[in-house]
């Protein structure tokens, strides 16, 4: 399956040449993980999340000594952004895309297991309402 993203970050050059022509030049900067990397002394508490259902993709990790949970999340190859937040609370993000609309819940259970609950409906694919557990961390 090709990877692709259509939230792409982008540079956008505007110079002049020689004759005065006026000439943009766009460049892709890198896809790589935007999240923080992890502290050096606390490496062993972060695991990866990488996961995806149809259209949506999540990248990210979790801290199984605080329950903190950084992730990236794409729908429809629409970067959504960055989000953070601590498992035991939960972390809702709602979507409200011209495709897409609904959400996705990211949540602790029995203690230890992390889980996502989407509830998304796109345009043109139907919907999606189920519950996935993601990892279970080692603690």
């Amino acid at each position: 399956m090709p990877a692709y993203n259509a939230g792409a970050i982008l540079d956008v050059q505007e110079l002049y040449d020689d004759n005065g022509v006026l000439t943009y030049t766009v460049s892709q900067l890198s896809e790589n993980l935007t999240l923080p990397k992890p502290v050096k002394d606390r490496l062993d508490a972060r695991y990866e999340i990488n996961w995806e259902l149809g259209p949506f993709k999540v990248t990210g990790y979790v801290d199984s000594s605080t329950f903190e949970i950084g992730i990236e999340i794409s729908v429809l190859g629409i970067q959504l952004g960055n989000f953070y937040g601590n498992l035991k609370d939960g972390l809702v993000v709602n979507i409200d895309l011209f495709l897409a609309k609904g959400k996705i819940n990211f949540y602790l259970k029995n203690g230890k297991e992390v889980w996502v609950h989407v509830d998304v409906s796109i345009t043109f694919d139907g919907s999606f309402n189920q519950d996935v557990k993601l990892l279970t961390l080692p603690i």
